[in-house]
């Protein structure tokens, strides 16, 4: 073959590899950022995410209500064993007043008259009250703002709780939508081998009935042909399971097609590492969640901190009404308080030091996170260029398997090749083919791995959008 002829199938290649792609397929079609989008809208993990997160929200207006009086009604009842009354003893103040009576008769005759004791009734056994009380903290050392705090981080908490959750959805959903078009490429790959092996096998019977084929290289014809069938099929049901698991994640009642090729992004079109490893400092939510869980660390300590503080509080308390409550009681009354802990076993003492311990946890848990992070990056990124390489060195050995396999089959037409030959030349074509699939799969699945970790998954689509190879167009 001329040399321009072998440069126009590398150039076409990526456009013609795999046309017959969509004959696999199963039901509509759906693409990759539709396919995301509805696993948002209907994955019980990040249904359950978003609920966390309201609950949170919940809480922290909760917590600040605490800056806020508390009103009460109460009611009560009492019964006493009798009533509450009053006795005075008037026989000393009788008796000192007994010397005006013998001055004055008149005197006399009313002190005569005049009780030795005297008793009053209080309050009568039975007693109903309806009361309207208010307590209202105006210092508590720091522990409402700490309660605060503490409610505040756990919003951030639960939003990096979710967006981990989020983004290791769209890796496995990358794994299973993309892993749909690889099996529907790979059966495509046998669907070929197989009509080859079957026109092989044809051509075979035909030069065999003509005398100029040996029996054993029309036997070796059949065998292959029997090999590209039951490789062919295998690839049908590898295909029909992988479209079931894409369509279980998603939770599809009908069948999914994935529209969206396998695909290459080059390496121009890529940060360099260091931008992705800086990247998962600031933004992988994983670490977001330690850092929320430090600062609530910080926080623990510092409301621990203020046990060992007074607590100051107003309050008050007004009678709505009552029945049977004696005169001499007030109807309302205000305070302040203040209530302090002197001892209670050391139990403040040792709670610092546990909160303490807690913090220093979680910061050797975060710096640990980073470094495995880091690393991971590092990982995930030297498996996107060995796959883009892999790619590529494939590429351009498809025009020469190309080429062979028909040097071959021409050589057998005229006689001068063995069955073995053509098959050979099939299979490299076929492996080749191959190989480029599972490279630009490799490559998907790990730049979806790659902006997960760097909490980028966001971006999944602006990156897939500069592919300049895009394999089952």
């Amino acid at each position: 073959m001329k040399k321009s002829a072998i440069t126009n199938i590398v150039s076409l290649w990526p456009a013609l590899f795999f046309l017959l792609a969509p004959a696999f397929s199963y039901g509509g079609e759906m693409s990759f950022s539709s396919a995301l989008a509805r696993l948002y809208d209907s994955n019980e993990t990040i249904a359950a995410s978003n609920e966390d997160i309201n609950q949170r929200r919940m809480e922290k207006k909760a917590a600040f209500g605490l800056f806020f009086p508390t009103l009460s009604l109460n009611a009560g009842y009492v019964h006493f064993n009798d009533d509450l009354k009053m006795d005075v003893d008037l026989s000393s103040m009788k008796g000192a007043l007994a010397p005006l009576g013998q001055i004055n008769p008149n005197i006399g005759a009313v002190l005569q008259g005049f009780p030795s004791s005297m008793s009053q009734t209080i309050q009568k056994e039975n007693l109903f009250m309806l009361t309207a009380s208010a307590v209202w903290p105006v210092f508590t050392g720091g522990k409402i703002l700490a309660a605060n705090r503490a409610a505040s981080i756990q919003i951030e908490r639960a939003e990096a709780a979710g967006n981990s959750a989020k983004s290791k959805l769209v890796s496995q959903l990358a794994a299973l939508y993309f892993g749909v078009r690889l099996a529907d490429d790979v059966a495509a790959v046998k669907k070929e081998v197989y009509d080859a092996m079957k026109d092989h096998y044809e051509k075979a019977v035909k030069m065999e009935k003509a005398g100029v084929l040996a029996r054993v290289e029309r036997m070796h014809a059949e065998m292959a042909l029997s090999e590209a069938e039951r490789g062919y099929k295998q690839a049908l049901r590898d295909a029909e399971l992988s479209a079931a698991a894409l369509k279980s994640i998603l939770n599809a009642d009908e069948d999914i097609t994935p529209s969206t090729p396998l695909f290459i992004v080059p390496a121009d079109s890529f940060q360099p590492l260091s931008y992705f490893q800086e990247q998962a400092m600031a933004s992988n939510p994983d670490i977001k969640q330690l850092e929320a869980g430090q600062r609530l660390t910080d926080t623990a300590v510092s409301a621990k901190y203020a046990t060992f503080l007074p607590s100051v509080f107003l309050f008050g308390n007004a009678d709505l009404y009552s029945h049977d409550k004696s005169d001499l009681m007030p109807d309302w009354m205000v305070g302040i308080g203040l209530t302090y802990t002197i001892f209670e076993g050391f139990g403040g003492y040792n709670s610092v030091r546990a909160a303490k311990a807690a913090q220093k946890s979680f910061q050797l848990t975060k710096i640990r996170a980073e470094k495995d992070i880091k690393t991971l990056v590092e990982q995930q990124y030297i498996t996107i260029e060995n796959a883009r390489a892999d790619y590529e060195a494939v590429r351009s050995s498809l025009a020469f398997t190309e080429e062979y396999l028909r040097a071959r089959t021409r050589a057998f037409d005229q006689g001068m090749a063995t069955s073995l030959d053509v098959v050979d030349a099939e299979l490299a074509l076929s492996g080749a083919k191959m190989s480029a699939i599972a490279a630009a799969y490799k490559f998907d699945i790990a730049m979806a791995k790659l902006l997960e970790t760097s909490g980028l998954f966001d971006y999944f689509e602006d990156y897939r959008s500069k592919a300049t190879v895009e394999l089952g167009l």
